[in-house]
């Protein structure tokens, strides 16, 4: 399982979320050693940083999140591989208490992220 300061989300069908950009930020440390990693993983073609509020059981529940955009070539590496890389290298960076969540950017969910999200990493 990922470090404990790192989660993994999926959409469930028909779920309804809110996607906009966090009020607040991680630190500068912490984007810059994400964009710093995803530069060693091959895999990774872009990262988006976007807060997605979701309905659970009646309430909306804010959540920051990473967006992984996956290159077309072949991957050597899993998802979860991808997702454990990115979120040990910010482990000991977030602030107490700052949960940062990944997901990888797939269809019409991934273009509003493109459109909306904060790009954080693009390779070249």
């Amino acid at each position: 399982t990922p470090p404990g300061n790192v989660a993994q989300i999926g959409l469930k069908a028909g779920e309804q979320v809110m996607i906009g950009v966090p009020a607040k930020r991680p630190s500068e440390e912490v984007e810059r050693t994400l964009a710093s990693t995803a530069e060693k993983i091959p895999e990774i073609a872009e990262l988006y940083l976007f807060q997605m509020a979701a309905q659970r059981e009646g309430q909306w529940s804010p959540d920051k999140v990473i967006g992984i955009q996956l290159t077309d070539s072949p991957h050597e590496k899993s998802i979860d591989e991808i997702v454990k890389q990115l979120g040990g290298s910010i482990q000991a960076k977030t602030a107490p208490g700052e949960v940062l969540n990944f997901m990888v950017l797939q269809g019409n969910f991934g273009q509003t992220i493109r459109a909306r999200g904060i790009l954080l990493f693009r390779r070249s």
